[in-house]
C-alpha cells in the first residue's frame, strides 16, 4: 500500500452530476434541492380580473340608470254598469289634475268612471289640508241629478268599490255616495261623490239641465 504524502493537498470531491450518479449522488441529487411551489396560473388571474371588471361596470350602469320606473297599467276603457242611465267613460284622464306626488295610485284611478260628457270646472281643485292625501275636483255633466246619482251608485259597485253610504249630506246640500277600495300600495282609499241639484239654463245643450258634482279622493287608512 503506497504511503500518503503528508505534504500533498487534500483530494477535492467531485461535484454531483445532474442525474445524481456522481460521487455525492446520494446526497447531492434533486431530492436534496428545495422545490419552489408553483405560482398561480396567469390565465386564472386574468379570468378573475375580467369578472371583477364586468361586475364593477354592471353595478355602475345600474346605479346610473336608477330604480325601475315601470308604471302600473291604467285601464283605457270601461264598461257601463248594467242598468246605468248614463254611459261610462274612464276617469283617469279627467282626474289627472288630482294626481300629485304619485297619488292616487294608478289602480285606484283605473277603478273610477265618470258619466260621459263630464267636464272639470276650472279652478275647482281643492286641497283639504289633511296630513295624508285628500283632494277634490268639481265637474259638470248634462244630465239630471237623479241620473248622476244612479250612475255612481251602480258604477262604483261594478268597479269593485264597497259602498259605505248613499244619501243626503248631513253637513250641506246634495247627495253623497261613499265607497272604499284597497290599493296595491296597501292603503285603503275612499271616494266621496257629492251630486248637487240640477241647474237649468237656457244656453245648456241636452234639454237645458246641467248637474254639478264633486269627486273627492283620500286615504282612509294606511296599509289597509
Amino acid at each position: 500500500m503506497p504511503e500518503e504524502d503528508p505534504t500533498a493537498p487534500p483530494a477535492r470531491l467531485s461535484a454531483p452530476s445532474n442525474d445524481g450518479s456522481g460521487p455525492l449522488g446520494d446526497v447531492g441529487g434533486d431530492e436534496a434541492r428545495p422545490v419552489r411551489p408553483a405560482g398561480p396560473s396567469t390565465k386564472a388571474a386574468l379570468l378573475v380580473l375580467g369578472i371583477t371588471l364586468v361586475v364593477f361596470v354592471g353595478g355602475f350602469v345600474a346605479l346610473a340608470l336608477g330604480p325601475s320606473t315601470v308604471p302600473l297599467h291604467i285601464a283605457n276603457t270601461v264598461h257601463s254598469a248594467p242598468g246605468s242611465p248614463l254611459r261610462a267613460i274612464p276617469a283617469s284622464s279627467e282626474l289627472h289634475p288630482m294626481v300629485l306626488g304619485g297619488q292616487p295610485p294608478s289602480d285606484i284611478l283605473a277603478a273610477l268612471a265618470l258619466p260621459a260628457g263630464s267636464t272639470s270646472v276650472p279652478g275647482s281643485l281643492e286641497d283639504h289640508g289633511v296630513e295624508l292625501y285628500d283632494y277634490s275636483l268639481g265637474f259638470r255633466v248634462p244630465a239630471s241629478q237623479a241620473d248622476v246619482v244612479a250612475f255612481f251608485r251602480d258604477e262604483l259597485k261594478a268597479d269593485g268599490w264597497q259602498q259605505i253610504s248613499s244619501g243626503p249630506r248631513s253637513d250641506g246640500p246634495g247627495i253623497e255616495i261613499l265607497g272604499q277600495h284597497g290599493a296595491v300600495d296597501g292603503n285603503l282609499w275612499e271616494v266621496g261623490v257629492v251630486v248637487s241639484a240640477t241647474q237649468f239654463t237656457s244656453s245648456t245643450v241636452a234639454g237645458g239641465d246641467v248637474t254639478p258634482f264633486t269627486v273627492e279622493l283620500y286615504i282612509y287608512s294606511l296599509n289597509g
